[in-house]
C-alpha cells in the first residue's frame, strides 16, 4: 500500500511539472491597439461633434431664414470684409472653434487653413432690381377707372366709353389705326393707356395698348416724363433701391433659394413702349430711362433671361441711335457720373460692362468709355488726357503702378479677375478712343471707326503693344496657383492669360518675328540668310559647333 501511493505521489508531481512545462511554452496574449473602450469613447466623441455640427447648422438656417434689416446691413458687411481680407470672418472662426473637438490640439487652425486655401466660404453677390416679396411683377393690379366723359370729344372715340366695346378696339388695332390716320388720343385717354399699360393681364390688349401709344409717339414723348418712367417701373414690382438712379446697389449674398422667375412679359412692352417713343423724348426722359435700363442689367435674374435683354438692347439702340450727332459727346458725359454711383464693386462694374450690348457703334463706344472708367478710378480727367498720348501707354502705366493690380499676400483675386475683364473691354483695338474724350469741343471730330495707323507708327504701336503684354504676363506669372487649389486664383490667371493672347495675336498690327535657331529672322516663310545684324547667323552656328566637340569629347 505504501509502494502504490508513493507511486501515485510521483506521477502526480511528474503530471504538474509537464503542465507547467506545457503553460511555459504558450504564446503570451496578444495587445490590441484598439480596445472596446477606446471605440466607445470615439463613439461619444464622434456624438458630441455631429450634435455640434447640427446645433451651427440649425443656428444659420434660423439667421437665412427670418434675417431682420439690421441682419441684413450687417451680413452684407461681413461679407465684404470676408471678400476683402480673403478669408473667413471672425464669426466663422468661433463657429468652426464650437465643432472642432477640444482635445485636437491645433484643429481650428487647419481648419481655418484649409478654408482659406479652398475658399470654402466665398460666396457670390447677387442684386435684383424688383422687389422680392412679389412673386413677379407680372401680378397686375387694380385698374383706373376710364376717363368716359373724355373719351368722347373725339367722336370715333365713343366707342371707348364701354369696356367691351374698348377692349375690342384695342385688340384688333382699329385704335392705333385711327391714331396714325386721324391724330392722337385726348391727353386724359392717353393718360389712362399708359396706367394701364403695366397693370393689364391680357397680352393681346396689352399689345393693343402698345400699337396705339406708339401711334401717337409724339403725344407719349411729351407725357413720359421722369417720373412717369419710374413709375413704370414701380407698378412691375419695382424696389424703391432699384428705381432711384441715385442710390448705389446693395448686393446680398447669393443664396440657394432663389426667387419664383417672373414671365417677363408687362416688362417686355413698357420696354416696346420706351423704344417706340424714343425720339419724342427729352434729353432728361431719355438719360432717365438710359440709367433705369442699366441698372436692370445688374439684376441677377435679367442677366439669366435672354429674351429681356433682347429688349433692353433694343430699347438702349434706339435711344442712342436717336440722339443728334452733336449732342452725343455731351450725353456720354452727362450719363457717366451716375452710373459710376451705381456700384463700386469691380465685380458688378463687370457685371454691367459684359451684359451692355455693343450691337451699333454708339453702344460699343459707350460701352468702351464706362470701361475705361471703371479701369481709371473713375478719373474723367485721367480719361480725357489719353487723347492727347498712347491710350495703350497710359493702360501700361496703370497696370504697373496701381495698388488694384499689385499681387501680394491681400491681393483679392476676385476683384482682380473683374478688373482684368473690364481692362480687356476698355483695350478694344488699342487705338486712341474717338472725338467723345477730348477735352475741347471745337477739336476736330475723330471718326466714329478710328482708322489703321499709317505705316510710319505701326512700328511705335506694336512696341507700346508688347510693353502691355509683359506687363500682363509680369502679373499672370507673380500668381502662385498651385494645384488649382485656389479657384479665384485660376479665374485671376485665366483673365490674364486671355487678355495676352489678344494682345499679341489680335491687337498687334501683325505677328512677332520668329527666329530660328541660327537667330536668323523668318518673314512669311521666307528665311533671311543674313542674319540678325548681318552675323549670318554666328550666334547659332557657335552653338552647334560647341554641341558636336561636346558629342566627340563624350
Amino acid at each position: 500500500v505504501t509502494r502504490s501511493r508513493t507511486s501515485g505521489v510521483r506521477t502526480l508531481r511528474k503530471d504538474t511539472k509537464q503542465a507547467q512545462a506545457q503553460s511555459s511554452q504558450l504564446p503570451a496574449a496578444p495587445t490590441y491597439k484598439f480596445s472596446l473602450a477606446s471605440l466607445v469613447d470615439q463613439t461619444v466623441r464622434d456624438v458630441a461633434s455631429e450634435a455640434g455640427v447640427a446645433e451651427a447648422r440649425l443656428a444659420l438656417q434660423a439667421a437665412d431664414e427670418k434675417p431682420s434689416a439690421a441682419d441684413r446691413a450687417a451680413a452684407a458687411a461681413a461679407a465684404a470684409d470676408a471678400a476683402a481680407n480673403g478669408g473667413p470672418t471672425e464669426i466663422d472662426a468661433q463657429l468652426f472653434k464650437s465643432v472642432v473637438d477640444e482635445d485636437d490640439v491645433g484643429g481650428l487652425g487647419r481648419i481655418m487653413n484649409a478654408v482659406h486655401r479652398t475658399e470654402a466660404l466665398s460666396r457670390a453677390k447677387a442684386w435684383r432690381f424688383f422687389q422680392q416679396s412679389r412673386a413677379a411683377p407680372d401680378v397686375p393690379a387694380r385698374s383706373r377707372k376710364f376717363p368716359a366723359q373724355s373719351g368722347t370729344q373725339t367722336a370715333w372715340c365713343g366707342v371707348l366709353r364701354d369696356s367691351q366695346s374698348r377692349q375690342q378696339a384695342f385688340t384688333s388695332g382699329f385704335v392705333g389705326e385711327m391714331v396714325a390716320r386721324i391724330g392722337p388720343l385726348p391727353v386724359e385717354v392717353t393718360t389712362w393707356v399708359l396706367n394701364e399699360l403695366p397693370l393689364e393681364s391680357r397680352r393681346d390688349l396689352r399689345f393693343g395698348y402698345v400699337n396705339a401709344l406708339k401711334a401717337s409717339s409724339s403725344q407719349v414723348g411729351h407725357l413720359l416724363d421722369p417720373t412717369k418712367i419710374s413709375n413704370f417701373f414701380k407698378a412691375l414690382g419695382g424696389s424703391d433701391e432699384g428705381v432711384d438712379i441715385k442710390q448705389s446697389i446693395r448686393p446680398v449674398p447669393l443664396t440657394s433659394e432663389s426667387p419664383p422667375k417672373p414671365t417677363w412679359s408687362h416688362l417686355l412692352s413698357v420696354l416696346d413702349v420706351i423704344a417706340g417713343t424714343s425720339s419724342s423724348l427729352s434729353r432728361e426722359s431719355r438719360e432717365h430711362a438710359i440709367c433705369l435700363l442699366l441698372r436692370l442689367l445688374l439684376d441677377t435674374d435679367v442677366a439669366e433671361t435672354i429674351e429681356v435683354q433682347l429688349g433692353i438692347e433694343s430699347t438702349l439702340t434706339n435711344l442712342f441711335d436717336t440722339v443728334p450727332e452733336e449732342d452725343l459727346d455731351s450725353y456720354y458725359e452727362s450719363l457717366t457720373p451716375t452710373i459710376i454711383t451705381f456700384s463700386s464693386e469691380p465685380t458688378f462694374r463687370d457685371a454691367l460692362i459684359r451684359h451692355m450690348p455693343s450691337s451699333t457703334p454708339r453702344l460699343q463706344t459707350f460701352r468702351r468709355h464706362l470701361a475705361l472708367i471703371f479701369i481709371l478710378d473713375d478719373d474723367m480727367t485721367h480719361l480725357k488726357s489719353t487723347h492727347h498720348t498712347s491710350l495703350i501707354q497710359a493702360l501700361t502705366t496703370y497696370l504697373l503702378e496701381s495698388p488694384r493690380f499689385a499681387i501680394s499676400q491681400t491681393t483679392n483675386y476676385t476683384n482682380l479677375a473683374a478688373l482684368t475683364s473690364i481692362l480687356d473691354i476698355a483695350l478694344d483695338n488699342g487705338r486712341t478712343p474717338p472725338s467723345t474724350f477730348t477735352t475741347n469741343p471745337t477739336d476736330t471730330p475723330a471718326p466714329t471707326h478710328p482708322q489703321t495707323p499709317v505705316p510710319a507708327s505701326t512700328s511705335e504701336f506694336n512696341k507700346q503693344v508688347d510693353a502691355l503684354a509683359q506687363a500682363v504676363k509680369q502679373n499672370f506669372t507673380r500668381i502662385i496657383d498651385t494645384g488649382a487649389s485656389h479657384m479665384t486664383r485660376t479665374e485671376a490667371k485665366e483673365n490674364l492669360d486671355r487678355l495676352h493672347v489678344r494682345l499679341v495675336y489680335a491687337v498687334r498690327t501683325k505677328a512677332k518675328k520668329k527666329r530660328d535657331l541660327f537667330q536668323s529672322q523668318i518673314r512669311n516663310g521666307d528665311v533671311d540668310v543674313n542674319g540678325v545684324d548681318g552675323q549670318s547667323g554666328k550666334v547659332g552656328k557657335d552653338a552647334v559647333a560647341r554641341f558636336f566637340k561636346a558629342v566627340k569629347m563624350g
